[in-house]
């Protein structure tokens, strides 16, 4: 994975260091992507928030813009995997009926790739110093967990039957979009692998609008017979 650190205004955080937390994030959620190739990655900052733009770099890098600074790791990594998903997605312009799944997705990523980074970095911090930091990371991402869980006593199927409409057109809804992660979460901390079947969730995205449940069928159609239970699984969260 080639990161490429700009050396822009970071608010006092060295680029070394900011290069250091990108790696170290985009290793713990690469290494179970399904893809085997990865075009450089050109971040820089900004104050916009975090977003990866659809215009690519004169080669085809990828262009990711956060928004943080300081000595934030935990907020580089949150950021950084969001934006990483969408590219293991291989995001593409598109009918946005259904786009608050992929944000939901890579919120998901994000507290996954915090979790896994924690136990990453007892063993192989980037930094020696570094290491006790690991219990932040995990704090950062349970308290998105604590913050956003569903309501007691309410499956996510019937928390999506309330807020369906409300997603179709507010896609990047971090509230909402943190409730479905945390479900999501269960599978792909139950299995990491599962990561690699959301290199085909765009395969079949174009402009015309579509249900939720043809989505999850696009998706799962073109899936390897290996990532197709991965989408079931999604499907039961779904699903009374």
């Amino acid at each position: 994975m080639n990161i490429v650190v700009t050396e822009g205004v970071w608010k006092g955080a060295g680029v070394n260091d900011v290069q250091a937390i990108l790696s170290s994030t985009g290793r713990d959620l690469w290494k179970f992507s399904s893809d085997d190739r990865l075009k450089p990655i050109i971040v820089t900052n900004g104050d916009e928030g975090p977003i990866v733009l659809y215009r690519r770099g004169p080669n085809g890098e990828y262009r990711v813009r956060l928004d943080t600074g300081k000595q934030y790791w935990s907020q580089y990594a949150y950021q950084f995997a969001h934006e990483l998903c969408h590219i293991m997605c291989h995001y593409k312009e598109g009918d946005r009926s259904n786009h608050w799944f992929e944000e939901s997705l890579c919120e998901c990523a994000s507290i996954f790739t915090l979790r896994e980074m924690s136990k990453t970095w007892e063993k192989n911090p980037p930094f020696v110093n570094w290491k006790d930091y690991r219990e932040s990371l995990a704090s950062y991402a349970l308290d998105r967990i604590e913050e956003h869980r569903l309501p007691k006593g309410q499956t996510l199927a019937a928390w999506y039957r309330e807020h369906a409409e409300h997603l179709k057109t507010h896609a990047t809804d971090r509230a909402k979009n943190s409730t479905v992660a945390t479900e999501l979460l269960k599978i792909f901390e139950e299995k990491p692998t599962r990561w690699g079947a959301v290199a085909f969730i765009n395969k079949a995205r174009t402009n015309e609008p579509i249900s939720f449940s043809t989505y999850l069928n696009n998706w799962r159609e073109h899936c390897p017979g290996e990532y197709k239970e991965t989408v079931d699984r999604v499907r039961g969260l779904f699903v009374d």
